[in-house]
């Protein structure tokens, strides 16, 4: 929600426009978010591994979303590939 107030305000006049390698990125970053929770429903891994795998994810994406808000200039957190669309 900072980003998207920033983007109002501070850099209206700016256009951050995504590009298709960023667009790529946030895709197979959201599709490998997923992957832990489908694959014990097709009897491909465990429950216990499915589990250990997606808070594993989990915890990575959200190290990776702490970085971005903290750490990054508003400039280039608007552009960080790892965010929600």
């Amino acid at each position: 929600m900072r980003f998207a107030w920033l983007r109002k305000t501070k850099y209206s006049d700016h256009t951050f426009a995504s590009k298709l390698p960023s667009r790529i990125v946030l895709i197979l970053y959201n599709f490998i978010w997923w992957i832990p929770v489908v694959l014990p429903f097709i009897k491909v891994m465990s429950y216990h591994a499915g589990f250990i795998a997606f808070f594993f994810i989990t915890m990575v994406r959200a190290l990776l979303n702490v970085y971005r808000i903290n750490m990054l200039p508003p400039e280039k957190g608007i552009l960080f590939p790892f965010r929600q669309p």
